[in-house]
């Protein structure tokens, strides 16, 4: 760990001329209060759309020029970007990450367009039979929990963010103390740890943002539902496309050390 509170993870590994860095954000759609749905996602968009030192694309652009890829995904409980380049270009691969993660720009007129791509992801996700199931399993498992909720959000969500109400999820979440930055590959550790203390933003001493308790009052594995059947059907937009399922609730409070959510997530839905 950092003065600055900010969490170092490096793997050397020199098999191949190649670095992977990720920038991992404890915060996801599951912290999300009851006027912000889907912000935490459309937040992990508006990062790629410019800088102080950036204009829109340009952070793409500079990682491609190096051979590189970059993305990011939003889950429940975290936040991820995530670059893979040749290791000659390790610098430049840090400070792409560090720029659009301290120094976003949320421009106004690059918001609303993105809004509107959030929202024709949300579309498109309405026809798509895999997604739909996905949702209203969680829906039904966790009908009093925050993964009940998609973390994309709705599109009457989406479309009532202001720039101002990103800024505050941002300054809330955004800190040192509440960021690991992953370091794998070609590279040194003294070279990782030297770019990030002479770099890394923010002040030492701060607490880390107080999450919402998701865990019942007794601190136990909780079972929502009680193994409860139901049937559903469903019609969607493409012509032709009909599927009816039947879903048990049987996943438990995926909080719970002893319970592994992933493997009865995989067993409801056939994978």
């Amino acid at each position: 760990m950092l003065p600055n509170g900010l969490t170092l993870l490096v793997e050397e590994n020199h098999a191949a001329p190649v670095v992977a860095i990720q920038v991992w954000v404890r915060v996801g759609s599951a912290d999300e209060r009851a006027d912000e749905a889907g912000l935490a996602h459309l937040h992990e968009h508006m990062l790629f759309k410019g800088t102080a030192r950036r204009g829109p694309g340009e952070i793409a652009r500079t990682i491609e020029a190096c051979g590189g890829e970059i993305n990011a995904w939003t889950s429940f409980d975290q936040t991820v970007y995530h670059l893979v380049l040749a290791s000659q270009f390790f610098a430049e691969g840090m400070d792409v990450l560090a720029d659009a993660v301290t120094s976003a720009a949320f421009d106004p007129g690059e918001l609303q367009r993105e809004i509107e791509v959030v929202c024709e992801e949300i579309k498109r996700s309405m026809d798509s039979p895999t997604r739909k199931l996905s949702r209203e399993l969680f829906a039904s498992a966790f009908s009093r929990h925050p993964y009940g909720k998609p973390v994309i959000g709705t599109a009457e969500s989406v479309r009532s963010f202001r720039r101002e109400g990103i800024l505050r999820f941002y300054r809330r979440w955004y800190k040192p103390e509440n960021i690991v930055v992953i370091v794998v590959g070609d590279v040194r550790e003294a070279e990782a740890v030297g770019w990030r203390r002479s770099s890394s933003p923010g002040r030492p001493g701060r607490s880390r943002p107080r999450r919402r308790a998701l865990r019942s009052r007794t601190g136990k594995c909780r079972w929502l539902g009680c193994g409860r059947s139901r049937s559903r059907k469903d019609t969607f937009p493409s012509p032709g496309l009909r599927r009816r399922w039947c879903t048990r609730t049987w996943l438990p409070w995926t909080r719970s050390p002893s319970c592994s959510a992933t493997a009865r997530l995989r067993g409801c839905i056939g994978r």
